[in-house]
Formats: C-alpha cells, sequence, structure tokens
C-alpha cells in the first residue's frame, strides 16, 4: 500500500483490540480510536466494527513495538489498559487461509481465529473437554470452531489464554474475511 499523497509505500497493519466496548465497559469510540492512530503517525486509517480492528499504513516496525505504542496511547487517553495484538494485513490473509474448518464444519459466525500474542509453549490439550467445539494452535494463532455458537461455549477467550499462556483476542471469519477486504483497498 502507498502512503496517501506520498507515494511512499509502507506495510499496512492490523491492531486487534481486546475487551472494549463490551457491556458498557472500556468504552473506546472508534472515531477517537482512529484519531489516536493518525496521531501516532499511521495512515491510511480505517476501523471495523466496534470490537476494536484497526487497519493502517506506517513504517516498517516491529509488531510487539507497535502493540506497545497503542497499548500505551490508549491507556493515556482513555485511562484503562487495552490488550493491543497485532498483526501485518498478510498474516491476517494467511492466517484465515490456512483454517482447518470450511463451509462444511459450520457457519463463518461460528468459525474463529484467536489471534495470540506470541506462539505459544502449550499447544496440545484434551479434545473432549469442550465438544463438539474445537481448537488448534498453528504458530501465533489458534482456529476455533464453535458450532453450537460462541453463546453457548465454554471455549472462551479467557480460557484460551490461560491454557495457552498469552494473550489472545477472538474474531470470527467473517469479521476476518471484512478486515482482509478493508485492508486490500486501494489508498483512500
Amino acid at each position: 500500500m502507498a502512503c496517501r499523497g506520498l507515494g511512499l509505500t509502507m506495510p499496512r497493519y492490523v491492531s486487534l483490540l481486546r475487551g472494549i466496548n463490551v457491556a458498557g465497559r472500556n468504552k473506546v469510540p472508534m472515531a477517537e480510536l482512529r484519531d489516536l492512530h493518525e496521531l501516532l503517525g499511521h495512515g491510511n486509517v480505517i476501523s471495523y466494527i466496534q470490537s476494536g480492528n484497526v487497519i493502517f499504513d506506517a513504517p516498517k516496525t516491529k509488531l510487539s513495538e507497535l502493540s506497545t505504542t497503542i497499548e500505551k496511547a490508549i491507556a493515556g487517553r482513555f485511562g484503562f489498559e487495552v490488550p493491543v495484538v497485532m498483526r501485518t494485513a498478510e498474516q491476517i490473509e494467511l492466517a484465515i487461509a490456512a483454517s482447518p474448518f470450511d463451509d462444511g464444519h459450520a457457519a463463518p459466525n461460528w468459525r474463529f481465529i484467536a489471534f495470540l500474542s506470541e506462539p505459544p509453549s502449550q499447544t496440545e490439550f484434551d479434545g473432549e473437554v469442550f465438544a463438539p467445539d474445537v481448537f488448534t494452535v498453528e504458530g501465533d494463532h489458534a482456529h476455533v470452531l464453535l458450532p453450537n455458537g460462541a453463546a453457548k461455549s465454554k471455549l472462551t477467550t479467557n480460557y484460551l489464554e490461560k491454557a495457552l499462556g498469552v494473550r489472545a483476542t477472538l474474531r470470527n471469519h467473517n469479521t476476518v474475511n471484512k478486515i482482509i477486504g478493508l485492508a486490500q483497498q486501494p489508498d483512500s
């Protein structure tokens, strides 16, 4: 992606926030979140839905540095901590392409990707514990299938974080596909 008006090529990133705008807690208006990213020098900033998905261009840097910078900026602006998991737009595309779950397993809104802060050391689990819900770990993300829907599942983000020992944030395949589409849009 080219940075608007400058003709410079910059990587496209996605910040995935965890635990905002849920049950009236940790309120982060998307317009303010976009403004915050722009104040950090990010270009072509787009947000998608209230759960905190922000697509933007920025100079090439380590994902961990971007995550830390965004987390500190959010804490300074809104007064509470929000975990942020970073990915390049390309990494988002590769993660969904690697999903072992297809339409034959369940609808896209019941298939999820847990984006992890880093690859966990523990990746093998008793699959019967959450049946019919399942998850598989692949590097720095996990593929999650909740055939009866997320509301009825005990396989939650909190469980994944505790079991894997890393931060996680879940997005269903519908959301991930929309993020990919937005990341592929030409500069605005």
